[in-house]
């Protein structure tokens, strides 16, 4: 049926299935981090946006040219 509701409830469940999916990648599969300060110039400048696989070293350590990212 037409029901305001009933569209209202399918909105709600839309809204929170994607925020769990987005917190879930955010956790466990990709994240962005912008660079606050000029410690990789000039090969990354202050504010550049880098995307970091958290999945990348599940089968080993980082190799040579590899980007490593630290949260504070």
């Amino acid at each position: 049926s037409n029901r305001w509701y009933a569209y209202l409830g399918m909105a709600v469940l839309t809204v929170t299935a994607l925020e769990l999916t987005n917190s879930l990648m955010r956790s466990y599969v990709v994240q962005s981090y912008k660079i606050p300060s000029s410690s990789m110039e000039p090969t990354l400048l202050i504010g550049d946006h880098v995307m970091v696989d958290k999945r990348a070293y599940l089968d080993g350590g980082p190799g040579r040219f590899d980007l490593v990212a630290f949260e504070n």
